[in-house]
């Protein structure tokens, strides 16, 4: 994973939702702050896999800076809780800013905003669903 990591560069990774020794992926301090950003310097955001989030302060600290597929979790623990969070908590603001950073950094290195991704409006939805369906099916 480091040797991707470095030679692929990519500007975001995903987390796993399993646990790792006891704790789940994406509250890992170890994982993604000690070993991911610390250890490698890896420069880009960590986003959570779709329903893998559990908290939202341990999981902003441990390392995860967006939380993806907030739809398929608990409920949004980046959202609104993050904010009343942040009015009272100092460490989770420092965090944000961070998170916030590593985002931006990210899709500056991918250049996201020099190439915006172009939106299609004649994509048939219902035929790329279709096809899903029966790729799953098969």
């Amino acid at each position: 994973f480091k040797i991707a990591i470095e030679i692929g560069a990519p500007g975001s990774v995903m987390c796993a939702y399993n646990k790792i020794n006891g704790e789940y992926a994406s509250q890992n301090k170890r994982l993604l702050h000690d070993i991911l950003k610390h250890d490698w310097r890896y420069p880009g955001w960590v986003m959570s896999d779709w329903g893998s989030v559990y908290s939202t302060r341990e999981a902003l600290l441990a390392g995860l800076d967006q939380q993806s597929g907030y739809e398929l979790d608990g409920k949004p623990y980046f959202g609104a809780p993050l904010k009343a969070l942040a009015e009272t908590d100092k460490d989770v603001v420092a965090r944000i800013d961070d998170a916030a950073h590593r985002i931006l950094v990210g899709m500056i290195a991918c250049g996201v905003f020099e190439n915006p991704p172009k939106v299609d409006e004649q994509t048939d939805f219902s035929a790329h669903r279709d096809l899903a369906q029966r790729a799953a099916e098969a």
